[in-house]
């Protein structure tokens, strides 16, 4: 762990010790224009303005109330063979890529996937080559 100081001559970024976060520094100045309840006294006049039509002030409340969704990407699915290497499995993306049996998005979260599980093979086999040179402990 780093030595840490107190002076404030040695910072080096990051917030500083004592410093408010923006969402406590909104609620603050909600309630002092607000007052005592700010947040709550903000949203009714949001929701006030909304009603009178302010059309700024329907769309904020229906992105709290409902928030947007987030895209999903849809399952495919692609018949691996026992006797795939990460190679052939990888052309054989390609090509459904290609023919438009996968999307871009699909085939590059695959592809992800097969590189993540060979630096997962890489270490393993490194450790194992590790543990045979060093001999049993």
């Amino acid at each position: 762990m780093r030595f840490q100081s107190d002076d404030p001559r040695r910072y080096r970024g990051g917030r500083k010790p004592g410093a408010k976060n923006k969402r406590t520094i909104i609620r603050e100045a909600l309630a002092e224009v607000y007052g005592e309840n700010g947040e709550l006294s903000f949203w009714t006049a949001v929701a006030t303005q909304a009603k009178e039509g302010c059309a700024q002030s329907a769309q904020m409340l229906a992105n709290r109330l409902v928030p947007a969704l987030k895209p999903q990407m849809q399952a495919a699915t692609v018949d691996v063979k026992v006797d795939d290497t990460s190679l052939t499995l990888t052309e054989r993306l390609i090509k459904a890529a290609a023919s438009g049996e996968l999307t871009p998005d699909q085939l590059q979260t695959m592809l992800q996937a097969i590189a993540t599980a060979l630096r997962i093979e890489e270490s393993v086999e490194l450790e194992a080559r590790v543990a045979a040179l060093e001999g049993p402990r």
